[in-house]
């Protein structure tokens, strides 16, 4: 596998720091705030770059896969 440019494993590891420390607070949301909660870890991923994260990706798989 191709090694990840830098600025992806920015994101990778930002990323990953992200969903570790609000992972737990999406389970845990209460029944009535869960969707909220849902919403706002969503929209920090995206503010992380996870589009850029998984497109890169996407192109990596099918490199592979045609390879």
């Amino acid at each position: 596998m191709c090694p990840t440019p830098d600025d992806m494993r920015v994101i990778e590891n930002k990323l990953f720091e992200y969903e570790f420390r609000n992972i737990p607070k999406v389970v845990m949301a209460p029944t009535k705030d869960f969707y909220k909660v849902w919403a706002e870890f969503l929209k920090g991923i995206e503010n992380l770059g996870v589009k850029k994260y998984e497109d890169y990706k996407t192109k990596q798989i099918k490199e592979m896969i045609e390879f």
